[in-house]
């Protein structure tokens, strides 16, 4: 009788376990869902650059340049305001060589990203 009683018990554990979804870790599924659209630079002229800012506004430190005629640029399809202000930033992640100087990610401003998709 202690072995059926056993059983019984261990059996609802079993279904419990198979039940519980598994949890994915929260940096890959807020990296793999956040939405990603490309840009192309515009409205900078030939042999200028566009200033990556390590935050969305026009004071916060300089981290990348991108070139004047960087296409396909990723970044994040949301404009970001900044504060007190009326100016609007994009997040982007250029990669090193024909789009940008180096890989460092930051805000760039949206007048001069046109969204391609």
């Amino acid at each position: 009788m202690k072995l059926w009683k056993t059983a019984a018990a261990a059996v609802p554990l079993a279904a419990l376990t198979v039940l519980v979804p598994v949890q994915a870790d929260a940096s890959t599924t807020a990296a793999s869902s956040a939405p990603r659209c490309h840009y192309n630079v515009v409205h900078v002229k030939r042999g200028h650059y566009l200033a990556v800012r390590r935050h969305p506004r026009l004071h916060s430190k300089r981290v990348n340049r991108l070139h004047y005629n960087a296409r396909h640029v990723l970044g994040g399809c949301k404009k970001v305001q900044e504060p007190h202000s009326k100016r609007h930033w994009v997040h982007v992640h250029p990669k090193k060589g024909k789009q940008a100087v180096n890989n460092r990610s930051g805000y760039s401003l949206s007048h001069y990203l046109h969204k391609v998709r």
